[in-house]
């Protein structure tokens, strides 16, 4: 099973001006999404890992804050902030930065994420 994904417009703009400077963020990212169905299939995601935390949960979806490998970078140096559906097996992107960048996420990106995706 493959899980697809996507950005937000605010997130897909940030991705299109890494992409310059980081030439291998598109093959960490389809790495990141196949790690994380991975752990998603394991029992107790995400307090299993250190990696994930979970920022907020209201029915239906949940944000998530993870560390993200970077080849070009060598290490986690990205962040990414993402929504699951629980009806989806889809990633979509919120928020993508660099750790040396931005020191915590965007919290109103995720909160008008959330208030324009509630069932």
């Amino acid at each position: 099973m493959t899980m697809s994904y996507s950005f937000t417009s605010q997130c897909q703009n940030e991705y299109k001006k890494l992409i310059k400077k980081f030439r291998s963020l598109e093959t960490d990212i389809e790495r990141f999404c196949k790690f994380t169905l991975k752990l998603e299939e394991d029992s107790g995601f995400p307090s299993t890992n250190k990696n994930y935390i979970l920022l907020k949960e209201q029915v239906g979806v949940s944000v998530y804050k993870a560390k993200m490998p970077c080849a070009t970078l060598r290490g986690n140096k990205f962040r990414v902030i993402y929504a699951r559906h629980d009806d989806s097996i889809e990633i979509i992107f919120i928020e993508l930065y660099i750790k040396s960048e931005s020191d915590r996420e965007d919290k109103q990106r995720v909160d008008g994420y959330l208030s324009n995706h509630t069932q």
